[in-house]
């Protein structure tokens, strides 16, 4: 299994929640969504259905999904490591013993 870069994975699922977030902020002054927008803004504060809650919401939306981003790579790393160390402990102890 390969590794995952830990600061492009972050900042991707930043980019997106954020993305995902102020396109939410902008449809819920059209009337959809408003209460997601309505449970968000409890945890991003200045989050509204406005252009400039939309990105206020999408600033912390970015961190959120960066942090989150960050975590989950790094949790997928050490899985890996600790499966592909399993992986040659299993190989080591299938291979056949050299001859004398």
């Amino acid at each position: 299994m390969s590794k995952l870069d830990v600061r492009a994975f972050a900042m991707g699922i930043g980019a997106v929640w954020a993305i995902y977030v102020f396109s939410l902020g902008l449809m819920a002054k059209l009337g959809w969504g408003k209460q997601f927008v309505k449970g968000l803004s409890s945890v991003y504060l200045g989050y509204e259905p406005t252009l400039p809650g939309s990105v206020v919401g999408a600033f912390w939306a970015f961190l959120d999904g960066a942090v989150a981003g960050a975590v989950i790579a790094l949790v997928y790393n050490r899985a890996s490591e600790a499966d592909e160390k399993r992986a040659a402990e299993r190989a080591a102890e299938q291979s056949p013993e050299p001859a004398a």
